[in-house]
């Protein structure tokens, strides 16, 4: 009875303690809970909730080819692959990266990577971009923390074709180079957002209400570029390149009576849908970025302001000295051929050295330094494009007796392309001016018109309009029928005019070349000009810019003119 008794007591002692033992846990547990409620609340509700941004869609750029538009750029809808470091447990990590690897043919490792990162964040990337089978694999496999995302990829439809100019935009949907960057703003819009709850695999299964915003899609940039002339000049380029083994060409075509860009283009090239595989040589934009000594294309604007000034007469002679006119300190200047008096207008369409010396020495260094930076050289032409430099004219106070010689033939001087073809514009456009059009318009995806770039922008009068008519119709006329561009530049049912230049590229002693040539049409009333500036022609071959460059000039203005149906005005 006694041995009951203590079994019993003992029984008791063994309930009580465990029963104190469960009270005190579970006050811990009441306590544990009170100090970390607020904690594990916010934690649970980060987990369910996720905040969906919408991307906005890029706007689309459009070339206005004649009487109709084509598509330069624009986006459609992927999907990416994200995954939400939060959620994913530790044990759980290895299987998945293992299993969303073999999904898409990646390294675990490269998966473990950006999520072990920050175990906190709510978003990383694993893929931008999978196609629609992967992504149908991925939404299967229904794993905890990964989602699939839509996004918005660029694409530029017609590749190469005038790349430089649209440019392109990186993967976060950002313009980097050209048209892309310039309009980013206009283009790029604005996202929206959507937050909701979800299930463990991050898939919505509740929005909440009022905290939708929807995604603002971009504005579409339409530009002066024709597609149909871009082409032609890019043919051209490519073409003189090859024949002339050269390491690089640029060219420009615009309307001189609107400033209109209808083409720009380079050599190398590349394409805007794999631009980080192109060389960063091939991605310059060379009209605007890459500048270069001009040579005799030079000419026309100081002998035009001599004109216009009254320093020089029509019809008077200038004595070229037989080709080899010695200057003061010794300097003896060079004519490519033994000329004894030239007219002052044959001083420019047969490209003396000697006579344009002359007519420096006339105006002096000053005025020189006026017109030049009248013509727009010295500044950026203001196309807006990334990297447009602004040249290179000394100022004033550096200019020597030298330059007095060397700045009227084209030397002492550095230029853009863009430059030169607008400054020889403003000689067909009766003296004035203007500023390169590259964007037509900006118009909201509801058709509202944003921006209207249609109308030209007048920078200002250069030389007086009667003699800049006379001297394109009497000085530049004659350079493709009787001057350095005869029989190489001259047009085949049209009227022309233009001039050749051939530039040293310094340091003068390595014999390398720019070849060039400018030219226009028709005569009368001018509807194109077009700039091709080859950079190191082989020597061997040809390095005049006549020869080199005038044919390519010639077969883009006959080929854009018939198309825009411009009349023939000669035989």
């Amino acid at each position: 009875m006694a041995n009951a008794d203590r079994t019993g007591w003992a029984l008791h002692l063994l309930f009580a303690a465990l029963a104190a033992a469960l009270l005190a846990l579970a006050g811990r547990l009441a306590a544990f809970q009170h100090h970390h409620h607020d904690a594990m609340a916010e934690r649970a509700v980060r987990q369910q909730q996720m905040t969906l941004r919408l991307p906005a869609r890029r706007g689309n750029i459009y070339a206005a080819s004649y009487s109709r538009h084509e598509l330069l750029a624009t986006s459609h809808q992927v999907d990416g692959v994200f995954a939400d470091p939060l959620i994913i447990a530790d044990e759980d990590l290895d299987e998945l990266c293992i299993r969303l690897g073999e999904a898409l043919d990646l390294n675990p490792e490269a998966i473990r990577k950006p999520i072990e990162a920050d175990r906190q964040a709510r978003f990383v990337w694993i893929r931008r971009e999978v196609d629609p089978a992967a992504a149908q694999r991925i939404a299967a496999m229904n794993l905890r923390g990964i989602g699939l995302q839509a996004r918005w990829r660029r694409r530029y439809p017609n590749g190469p074709l005038a790349s430089h100019v649209v440019g392109f935009a990186n993967v976060d949907g950002v313009g980097l180079e050209g048209v892309e960057r310039l309009a980013d703003s206009y283009l790029r819009g604005t996202d929206g957002r959507n937050a909701m709850l979800a299930d463990a695999a991050r898939r919505p299964i509740w929005n909440q209400p009022g905290q939708y915003v929807p995604p603002v899609d971009g504005h579409h940039v339409y530009l002066t570029i024709d597609l149909v002339i871009q082409g032609y000049l890019e043919e051209a380029l490519a073409d003189v390149v090859a024949n002339f083994n050269a390491e690089s060409a640029l060219g420009v075509v615009v309307d001189p009576a609107t400033g209109a860009v209808l083409a720009m283009a380079s050599v190398p090239t590349c394409d805007p849908n794999a631009f980080g595989a192109a060389p960063p040589d091939a991605r310059r934009n060379r009209p605007v970025t890459d500048m270069f000594e001009p040579g005799s294309i030079f000419k026309p604007f100081i002998a035009s302001a001599a004109f216009s000034d009254g320093a020089v007469r029509w019809g008077e002679t200038f004595d070229c000295h037989n080709g080899a006119y010695p200057c003061r300190r010794g300097r003896v200047l060079h004519d490519s051929h033994p000329y004894g008096e030239l007219t002052a207008e044959a001083v420019v369409y047969k490209s003396s050295n000697i006579g344009m010396a002359q007519m420096g020495e006339r105006l002096g260094n000053e005025r020189m330094y006026r017109i030049v930076r009248a013509f727009g050289f010295g500044s950026p032409t203001g196309t807006g494009l990334p990297g447009e430099v602004a040249g290179q004219v000394n100022p004033l106070r550096q200019w020597r007796q030298d330059s007095t010689w060397s700045v009227p033939m084209g030397q002492e001087v550095a230029v853009t392309g863009m430059q030169m073809v607008m400054a020889f514009s403003a000689l067909a456009n009766d003296g004035v001016l203007l500023q390169p059009r590259l964007v037509h318009a900006v118009v909201a995806p509801d058709g509202q018109i944003v921006a209207d770039g249609s109308r030209p922008i007048a920078v200002g009068q250069v030389i007086d309009p009667q003699v800049a008519r006379r001297f394109v119709q009497e000085v530049l006329g004659k350079v493709p029928t009787d001057g350095t561009g005869r029989n190489l530049a001259a047009l085949d049912g049209w009227t022309s005019f233009g001039k050749t230049g051939t530039a040293q590229i310094a340091p003068y002693s390595s014999g390398q070349f720019t070849a060039s040539y400018i030219g226009g049409a028709p005569l009368n009333e001018p509807r194109l000009v077009c700039l091709i500036s080859v950079r190191k022609p082989d020597k061997s071959i040809g390095y005049y810019g006549g020869s080199v460059a005038g044919p390519p000039v010639k077969s883009v203005l006959e080929r854009s003119l018939a198309y825009l149906g411009v009349p023939r005005d000669c035989p």
